[in-house]
């Protein structure tokens, strides 16, 4: 790609220090998580590759979140 700069992002989602039945209550929230936006806002920008980091076993619900909102077909990967 000569000319054009490939640009991408990382979000950090880890919840350290949060229980789970916390963390669940906020990916259930009816507004957008800050992470959404923050998603949604790269997107427009143009960011070609979004990375989340997040601890384990949260991958898939904040997965199937960002799916149940409609955050989808685009390159995020989890961390």
């Amino acid at each position: 790609m000569v000319g054009q700069m490939k640009i991408g992002a990382v979000i950090l989602v880890a919840g350290v220090g949060i229980p789970d039945e916390e963390m669940e209550k906020f990916l259930e929230m009816k507004r957008p998580t800050i992470f959404e936006q923050m998603i949604v806002s790269y997107q427009r920008a143009g960011v070609a590759d979004i990375a989340l980091v997040t601890r384990d076993g949260m991958a898939d619900k904040i997965e199937q979140t960002l799916h149940r909102r409609y955050i989808f077909g685009y390159r995020v990967g989890f961390l």
